[in-house]
């Protein structure tokens, strides 16, 4: 059998759990792929990438990864007020069941949006992860957003830039089209609500957080693809550097801008990061 076969015929088992919120209780679906006694890695997914996108991925990783849905922010406040603690508690919530039934992790990858409410839940319990794999992550950058009249404005200004090197790929790749449309279906871009809640987290920084955890010692690595607008890599380098952290390694995937993970694109950003994982530190 080819590895393209193999890769796709890869199974995956579920975990059930119930984020209580408030007075919300949100069922969430946890993916665990196929052939391992135990999960060593887990991969936090950023906004919308849920259901089917969620699963597309776990096929695609290798044994012993627990692939988390992106956090349903639209059960969050209409302001987008509660966003840091809406996803800092959704992190919370996985991470027990998780340690309960795996004890703790070899590495955590967190994706785009995740990694906000990952930096945010390991800067206050700090032992639950050997490293921290930081893929296109949203917080680095956050200066570049915050220096515009309007955040969310600036966001869709890159999203339409980033999406001119998504177009050769949207006729041979079905997923990166199934995205874009399930996206807009969610998520409701050109709404107030998704406006107030998408700015919440543009002007949240992770710098502090993660500086922290580096200077505890954490390691920590950033995967980028080379031609990721939203948050380029040199934006995110020079923001590190800044902040007294030139040291942490970022990986710049060749020809690839900030791509779902599901899609071809995104498979060689999420094979980087499951190469880094893998790895001794």
């Amino acid at each position: 059998m080819s590895n393209k076969k193999s890769h796709l015929a890869r199974q995956y088992s579920t975990i059930e759990v119930d984020f209580s919120y408030y007075q919300q209780i949100i069922p969430v679906t946890i993916y665990c792929s196929a052939g391992a006694s135990t999960v060593t890695t887990w991969l936090f997914l950023g906004t919308a990438q849920v259901g089917r996108l969620a699963q597309w991925v776990t096929k695609s990783c290798p044994p012993g990864v627990a692939v988390i849905p992106g956090a349903p922010h639209w059960f969050a406040n209409k302001d987008g007020s509660d966003i840091p603690d809406f996803i800092v508690r959704y992190t919370a919530t996985i991470v027990d069941e998780l340690t309960r039934r795996y004890g703790q992790p070899a590495s955590i990858i967190a994706e785009s949006q995740a990694a906000g409410g990952v930096a945010l839940y390991l800067q206050k319990v700090r032992d639950n992860v050997g490293q921290l794999i930081l893929l296109q992550p949203l917080g680095l950058n956050t200066h570049e957003y915050t220096r515009s009249p309007s955040p969310y404005s600036e966001l869709q200004r890159r999203v339409s830039r980033n999406f001119l090197y998504q177009i050769p790929s949207l006729i041979t790749d079905l997923r990166l089209l199934f995205n874009h449309a399930f996206l807009i279906r969610t998520i409701k871009p050109g709404t107030s609500k998704a406006s107030a809640r998408y700015e919440a987290g543009l002007v949240c920084s992770i710098l502090d957080p993660v500086k922290e955890l580096f200077l505890d010692g954490t390691p920590i690595h950033i995967v980028s693809g080379e031609h990721d607008i939203l948050f380029p890599p040199a934006e995110i380098r020079s923001n590190l550097d800044a902040a007294g952290m030139g040291s942490i390694p970022i990986s710049i995937v060749p020809k690839t801008p900030h791509s779902p993970l599901s899609t071809r694109a995104g498979r060689l950003l999420l094979d980087e990061a499951i190469r880094i994982s893998r790895r001794r530190y």
